[in-house]
This record gives structure tokens, C-alpha cells and sequence, in this order.
């Protein structure tokens, strides 16, 4: 996988770190979809899916040729 993609994934795990939760690189899909899951402690998904544009506003400053970042 490309070094830029897991770069890219652990500086995004170090900002939601910092507010319990964290992210898991799924998969790279054949057609440029980056498949991650985002983990959050128990009753906090809702709160840390608020991070949903600042995490794909990283990845995408890092690593524009994306075609899409899904989160599971």
C-alpha cells in the first residue's frame, strides 16, 4: 500500500486520539476508495462522526488522486 496512504491515516489517528477514538485502515479498493473504520469508546460514534470532514480533508491534503474515503 502506498507509504503516503499509511502516513497519511496516522497523522488522522493521532488527532482522534486525542478525543478517544482512533481509525483502522480497511482496504484500498481497485478503483481508489479508502475503506477505514473509525473506533470510538462505547456511546461516543455519533460524537467522533463529527470529525467526518476533518478527517477527509487530511487524507485528501496528503493524498488528492483519492476517488473516495468511506467510513465505516
Amino acid at each position: 500500500m502506498d507509504e503516503r496512504i499509511k502516513a497519511a491515516v496516522t497523522k488522522v489517528r493521532h488527532y482522534l486520539q486525542g478525543d478517544g477514538g482512533d481509525l483502522e485502515l480497511v482496504e484500498l479498493k481497485s478503483d481508489g476508495t479508502l475503506v477505514l473504520r473509525l473506533l470510538a469508546p462505547l456511546g461516543e460514534s455519533d460524537y467522533l462522526r463529527a470529525f467526518t470532514p476533518d478527517i477527509e480533508r487530511m487524507l485528501r491534503q496528503d493524498v488528492p488522486e483519492l476517488a473516495r474515503i468511506e467510513l465505516l
